[in-house]
């Protein structure tokens, strides 16, 4: 018998495991009378099956309470499969499936249809979608939580936020103004990571220069990757070492490189990061030159020479300064369009981190002395014009980020159990699915309905 447009229900607390054996079969009971096809894999008197769930990654029934689930162990993939003889080709359908206090990534055939929510916590609930917030997050939030849209509530209440979602894409970014594209020049010297983000409109000019200092064993290598907000890579190169491997401390010089890449608009990240197997930065990357007035730099940095820069915000956050070398204390000076203060960094403070608050308003830093770290979860910019509103970052891989939007169309989340609902299209040669959840937990499933179109 072939199915059209009826429901196929998989109730998992029926089912059964066959012990020795590498598949759960189910069995089918149907009803013509509302066209639903159940699903029981304890019906023994019924010979056809119709769907089964391969593999042993699945435990056999647990009970707590009231509650019947198996548990899915994570990376380890569980197939779901559709007998292709009942199947009228093509068919549309929806796929869900409901667990209990989920908290792993799910993939569909590879494809991330969950995102474990273990470490965050939901902020607001909106008509369309749910917004959570990572548990650590150091944003504050200052508007009312009786807010207007998710997309208004993110602008308004977060600064440059990463972002992975399911409902809402890249169309928030702030408007730019007083674009020019001339050169500007950062007049400093980096040690180790350093990340940036411009804003560009044309073609793209990067210069910098590499030094090794070779006080360390290995070489020293590093590479430069631009990137789209979204993650995509348009391009990648790693600059290589000066050939000395030695701890000998032995310099021959700084070596400088240029890049070009035509027809760049909008925003892109440059991340200039220090090769994996240096244990420590042993380069100093300096003479960056980029023909854009809108540059940032986002993240921790390090600082080998002294460097002033600027910071504006509107609502309260926090940087921190870190220096571990003998001789390094200092005073940072703050000019606040209100007051000017400085951060005394007396000999007390070597090896520790000093936070200090910067409050709402326009601010600059002016660093004295050569390596010190500046940490932050925010941006700074080399002068005032280079500044602009860091824009949300939305992510097309998930890589720990900021908030996570689910779509409501998707994912209903109950108060301990969570329902996710996938298109998908049936035909005689795609009949299996491919379930497997991430995590270091297992996943507690509850049940698999199929609804065709």
């Amino acid at each position: 018998m072939r199915i059209g447009k009826i429901s196929l229900i998989v109730n998992l607390s029926l089912l059964v495991l066959l012990v020795g054996g590498a598949i759960f079969v189910l069995t089918k009971n149907i009803s013509h009378e509302n066209k639903n096809l159940f699903l029981d894999v304890g019906n023994e008197e019924s010979s056809q099956s119709l769907i089964t769930l391969e593999d042993v990654n699945i435990s056999s029934k647990i009970s707590y309470g009231s509650r019947n689930y198996r548990e899915m162990r994570p990376n380890s993939p569980v197939y779901l499969s559709i007998e292709p003889s009942a199947i009228e080709s093509p068919i549309n359908g929806t796929l869900e499936i409901k667990f209990f206090n989920m908290e792993s990534d799910l993939y569909l055939d590879n494809k991330l249809i969950f995102p474990g929510l273990k470490n965050y916590k939901r902020i607001k609930e909106f008509e369309d979608s749910y917004l959570y917030q990572k548990n650590k997050l150091s944003f504050v939030i200052q508007k009312t939580l009786d807010s207007k849209s998710l997309s208004e509530f993110i602008k308004e209440n977060y600064y440059g936020p990463k972002v992975y979602s399911f409902t809402i894409n890249d169309k928030l970014n702030p408007q730019i103004n007083n674009f020019d594209s001339k050169t500007t020049n950062i007049d400093t010297l980096f040690r180790g990571n350093v990340e940036f983000l411009s804003y560009n409109e044309g073609d793209l000019y990067i210069n910098f220069t590499k030094k090794d200092i070779n006080a360390y064993k290995g070489e020293d290598e590093y590479t430069l990757k631009i990137s789209e907000l979204n993650g995509t890579i348009i391009y990648q190169e790693k600059f290589l070492d000066d050939g000395d491997t030695s701890n000998l401390s032995i310099v021959k010089g700084e070596k400088k490189y240029s890049i070009y890449l035509p027809n760049l608009n909008g925003f892109y990240i440059l991340s200039l990061t220090n090769v994996e197997d240096n244990s420590i930065a042993d380069s100093i990357i300096g003479n960056i030159s980029i023909n854009t007035n809108k540059i940032i730099i986002r993240g921790d940095f390090l600082v080998v020479r002294p460097f002033s820069f600027y910071i504006k915000n509107d609502f309260p956050q926090n940087i921190s300064f870190y220096y571990w070398r003998k001789g390094g204390s200092q005073t940072i000076k703050v000019f606040n369009n209100n007051f000017i203060e400085e951060i005394n960094l007396s000999d007390s403070y070597r090896g520790k981190n000093f936070l200090y608050d910067v409050v709402p308003n326009e601010n600059k830093f002016v660093i004295n002395k050569s390596y010190i770290w500046v940490l932050n979860d925010f941006a700074v910019s080399p002068s005032k014009e280079n500044w602009f509103d860091v824009p949300i970052t939305f992510q097309q891989y998930i890589n720990d980020p900021d908030l996570i939007v689910l779509d409501k169309k998707k994912i209903f989340v109950g108060k301990d159990y969570i329902s996710i609902r996938e298109r998908i299209t049936l035909n005689e040669t795609k009949n299996r699915f491919l379930l497997k959840v991430s995590g270091d937990k297992n996943a507690k499933l509850d049940s698999v309905q199929i609804m065709l179109d």
